[in-house]
């Protein structure tokens, strides 16, 4: 999968693209793509489902830790999520704050 290099990270050119996802439908998709290759998990404020990209990840990465796998385990510095925020949020005084709060409720470690 072709990837684009930044200066603090490399991220897949291809996502998997989350709007719209919920509950188990969303835990299916993200096993599925993580398992086909994917690495890149796009979301946005406006999906509303942030903290469930975080969510699937952690439970994600339990599950295959608690299974004899003969695959290379998937870490979670192997997983990138991205997001997008409104107009209205941008700014430092406002991103930083809001970032660091998805952080600790997107169950990123």
């Amino acid at each position: 999968m072709k990837v684009y290099r930044a200066q603090w990270a490399s991220v897949p050119r291809i996502g998997l693209g989350v709007y719209q996802l919920r509950g188990e439908d969303f835990f299916r998709a993200f096993v599925a793509a993580v398992e086909a290759g994917y690495r890149h998990i796009d979301t946005a404020q406006l999906y509303g489902n942030e903290v469930e990209v975080g969510r699937a990840t952690t439970k994600y990465l339990q599950q295959q830790q608690s299974q004899s796998n003969e695959t290379a385990p998937v870490k979670r510095e192997d997983i990138l999520w991205t997001t997008k925020m409104g107009r209205t949020d941008g700014g430092a005084e406002k991103t930083y704050p809001q970032r660091a709060a998805q952080r600790e409720t997107g169950g990123r470690r």
